[in-house]
C-alpha cells in the first residue's frame, strides 16, 4: 500500500479526507459462474462484523452530533460475462436497482443503487481487462439508527459478493463532532488555549475512549496547523493493510472546522482514504 499524500483535511457533511492517506490496492479475485478457476481470498465477512463493532463502539463514545457512516466492499472480480450483463447480474443477486452506465474516461462504468432501513447502497462495476472488472458496494447512513443496521446489511452484502466470486475487501470509516468527555478541556474551548492544544486535547479524548475497546500502537501521526491524524497498530483487530513494513487496522483524525466552529472527528478502518 502506499501513501498517496502528505496533508489530510477532514470535512463536514460528506465523509471526504483528502491527503496523507491510502488507498486500497486492486487484489485479484475470480468469479466463474458454473466453472473451475482458482479464487484469491478476500476479507472475510465475520471479520468485518468484529471490526465494525469495534470502530462503532469507538465512534458512538467519541461522536456526539451529525455521525455518519459509510462501508465498502471492494475487489476484482473474474467472469466471462459481458460488463454491463455481469453488473446487471450483480445488481440482481444484491436488491439493487437497473444498472445504468456512464462514460468515464474511455470506459463505461456501471451503477445501481438502492435504499433500505436508512443505508443508500451504490455499486460500480468497472473494466479492468478483458475478463476481469472491479467491483466496489458503498454502503452510507446518517445517525444511531441507520448505523445501528450496518453490520447486518453489510454482512448481507458481503456473503452476496464472495459467493459471486468477487475478491472482497472492507474498509469503513465514522465522522461527527467530538463529544467533550472532561471538564478539563473546558479552559482550552472558551478561547484560552491556542488551537494546537485544542487539537492536542482532543486527540488524546479520542484516544482515552478508544483505548477502552482496543489497544492502541502509533505508527504514524501527522499533525499541521488545524488536524491531528494518526495510525495505528492494532494486533487484535482482524482486517489490517501494510503501512510501509507495518500492518495497521485504524486510522484518527481531528480536525478544526472553522467554518463550522466545531471539532470534527473521523476514524476509519483499516485506514482512512480519500474516497471519502
Amino acid at each position: 500500500m502506499k501513501n498517496p499524500g502528505s496533508k489530510t483535511k477532514v470535512r463536514s457533511g460528506a465523509m471526504m479526507m483528502a491527503g496523507g492517506l491510502l488507498l486500497l490496492a486492486l487484489l485479484l479475485g475470480n468469479i466463474a459462474k458454473g466453472q473451475a478457476v482458482a479464487v484469491t481470498t478476500g476479507d472475510s465477512v465475520e471479520a468485518a462484523a468484529v471490526q465494525w463493532d469495534k470502530l462503532f463502539a469507538v465512534g458512538t463514545g467519541a461522536i456526539q452530533e451529525e455521525i455518519q457512516g459509510t462501508v465498502k466492499w471492494q475487489g476484482s472480480w473474474y467472469t466471462l460475462l459481458a460488463l454491463e450483463e455481469a453488473a446487471n447480474a450483480l445488481s440482481s443477486r444484491l436488491g439493487l436497482s437497473v444498472v445504468h452506465g456512464e462514460l468515464m474516461q474511455d470506459h463505461t462504468v456501471y451503477y445501481a443503487e438502492g435504499n433500505a432501513r436508512g443505508i443508500h447502497t451504490r455499486l460500480s462495476v468497472t473494466w479492468i481487462e478483458e475478463g476481469e472488472y472491479y467491483v466496489v458496494l458503498r454502503l452510507e447512513g446518517q445517525g444511531l439508527e441507520a448505523l445501528a443496521e450496518m453490520k447486518a446489511s453489510q454482512s448481507a452484502y458481503g456473503e452476496s459478493l464472495a459467493d459471486e466470486g468477487v475478491a472482497i475487501h472492507w474498509n469503513a470509516a465514522l465522522q461527527g463532532t467530538v463529544k467533550s468527555m472532561d471538564t478539563g478541556s473546558a479552559e482550552l474551548s472558551d478561547g484560552k488555549g491556542n488551537a494546537n492544544e485544542l487539537l492536542q486535547d482532543r486527540m488524546q479524548q479520542l484516544e482515552n475512549v478508544a483505548s477502552h475497546a482496543l489497544n492502541l500502537e502509533i505508527v504514524e501521526d501527522y499533525k499541521d496547523t488545524d488536524t491531528i491524524s494518526r495510525t495505528y497498530a492494532i494486533p487484535e483487530l482482524p482486517i489490517s493493510v501494510f503501512s510501509g513494513d507495518r500492518k495497521v487496522s485504524l486510522q484518527m483524525a481531528v480536525h478544526s472546522g472553522f467554518e463550522s466552529g466545531n471539532m470534527e472527528v473521523s476514524l476509519g478502518s483499516p485506514l482512512l482514504t480519500v474516497e471519502y
